[in-house]
């Protein structure tokens, strides 16, 4: 016989500061947040399998403050915009924090794609839109814009992807997918959106998942939207063995697609006693090893078009 489970729905809408909400363990949360100002505090957040968690923001800022998240094989926990402060976090496996879509719809926004001769352009985010799109914007080391909607063209331009800034105190295992994907355009000649930001300061950081902020399709003539930007600031120990996509939407043609975005990682700001050292004997001296050696850089078996370009900043 099948596990027998209980689902517990609940649309919460709070004018409120503070928000504390206690479900049992033994349901299923299926949970649709509507903020429309303050904070939402938890001691611990978990979606297990089959979960669907969704924190909106509706007019001001959306502030989530907990000691524990947890997000379980298949569990989904979706936001468009906001900031969280947590103590610990565990992504698992097929695990998704999602802000796909979760930006500027068509035609609006700071890299906003446009229509001209029944064609939309690409938004622009963390390189220019596709087909002379949106312009670049947003800052490479604290990213903290929503992508851009783009151009309609004769049908409807993508929306761009959310934003997230996450602090993380002390660990963050992420082997699931955190992303913030411009949406593809719809209808004819349309453009894609732009992904969006993905913020994240932690003290340790591991795992094996994705984050991802790539930029959404074009259609016909219309152009692909850039990739979003990424930033992760890790204090103490960084190891982790996933792999980051901020690759352009692509377009019908060469001269449709766009860019990639752009990757800042900072890390390994340990004292100089907690560093690993190691020794030269062909100049006799000792250095501070890097904890990574390795690097790979590729598009995914995509078209390699004539501008398109990847940003990885690396320190």
């Amino acid at each position: 016989m099948k596990p027998q489970h209980s689902f517990f729905f609940l649309r919460y809408v709070t004018f409120y500061t503070t928000v504390s909400l206690e479900i049992p363990t033994q349901f299923i949360i299926i949970l649709k947040f509507l903020v429309l100002t303050g904070n939402l505090s938890f001691a611990t957040i978990t979606v297990k399998l089959g979960g669907d968690v969704e924190f909106r923001k509706v007019t001001s800022l959306l502030r989530l403050t907990l000691d524990q998240l947890w997000i379980h094989y298949r569990g989904k926990f979706a936001m468009n915009q906001g900031e969280i402060f947590s103590s610990f976090s565990w992504i698992h496996s097929q695990g998704h924090l999602n802000l796909d879509e979760g930006g500027h719809v068509a035609e609006k926004g700071k890299g906003a794609g446009s229509s001209s001769m029944h064609a939309g352009s690409g938004a622009g985010h963390g390189g220019q839109g596709g087909s002379d799109g949106g312009a670049p914007y947003g800052s490479v080391y604290k990213p903290l814009q929503l992508g851009s909607g783009g151009g309609n063209g004769d049908g409807i331009g993508g929306n761009g992807g959310g934003q997230i800034m996450w602090i993380v105190a002390k660990r963050l295992e992420l082997n699931g997918l955190i992303s913030a994907r411009g949406k593809n355009s719809s209808g004819g000649n349309a453009g894609g959106g732009s992904g969006g930001s993905i913020y994240i300061q932690t003290t340790n950081m591991t795992g094996h998942g994705e984050i991802s902020v790539q930029g959404g399709a074009g259609s016909g003539r219309g152009g692909g939207g850039s990739g979003g930007r990424v930033a992760i600031h890790c204090r103490w120990r960084y190891t982790f063995g996933g792999k980051f996509t901020d690759r352009g939407g692509e377009g019908s043609s060469a001269t449709y697609g766009a860019p990639a975005g752009t990757i800042y990682k900072e890390e390994n700001l340990r004292p100089l006693q907690y560093r690993h050292l190691k020794y030269s004997k062909t100049t006799n001296s000792t250095y501070l090893a890097v904890d990574h050696t390795y690097i790979h850089v590729d598009n995914q078996g995509k078209k390699r078009y004539h501008h398109y370009y990847q940003y990885l900043y690396y320190l």
